[in-house]
């Protein structure tokens, strides 16, 4: 017994999951370019502010938005379309992609001077970062899976799948099934 819905929108999953985290990112890399494009940092540290607290305090609230961020969108699909997965194991998987879109926020807002620019070409690199999860061939090696999985969004993608998969069947992905798959695994994404 299978769900209809995934037999069509399976290789999807992991792109909207990806999508959901653009417009934060997008925040993230603008806001900080922005910062930088009106020379706060100068001032504050003329003023006596500590780099390191200046930098604490950009991690502390990137991670809160990627936090929240990563809550809702677990509870966004466990409430709609993922009925079957572990709750915990969802809210694992879209909390390290968050975690790595921070990441990714703090390196992309180095590369620009400009924060309607940053707030542009930020999330379309993100997007770029996610098309070799659809287009490495399923039949390739695992190697190559693994290899393009370095990629934090073809790794989403990738463990998303697998999670749509197990749902497809009405088992769902759970803890006990994170290092099964035929190339790639959840665990090795």
């Amino acid at each position: 017994d299978e769900n209809p819905f995934f037999l069509f929108a399976s290789a999807f999953v992991g792109l909207v999951g990806v999508y959901a985290y653009l417009y934060p990112l997008s925040i993230n890399i603008r806001t900080i370019a922005q910062e930088k494009e009106v020379r706060i940092k100068q001032g504050m540290l003329i003023m006596g502010l500590y780099p390191m607290a200046m930098y604490l305090a950009w991690l502390i609230s990137c991670v809160l938005v990627a936090i929240i961020t990563a809550v809702l969108l677990t509870i966004e699909m466990k409430m709609t379309f993922l009925q079957y997965v572990s709750p915990s194991l969802m809210l694992v998987l879209n909390l390290l992609f968050a975690l790595t879109t921070v990441a990714f926020a703090f390196i992309c807002s180095t590369l620009f001077s400009k924060a309607r620019l940053a707030a542009i070409v930020g999330p379309l690199l993100l997007f770029i970062c996610t098309v070799p999860a659809f287009t490495v061939p399923p039949e390739s090696p695992s190697w190559v899976h693994t290899l393009v999985s370095l990629l934090s969004p073809v790794a989403f993608c990738n463990a998303m799948d697998i999670v749509a998969s197990y749902e497809q069947i009405k088992i769902g992905a759970s803890w006990s099934i994170i290092n099964e798959g035929e190339k790639i695994s959840i665990l090795t994404c």
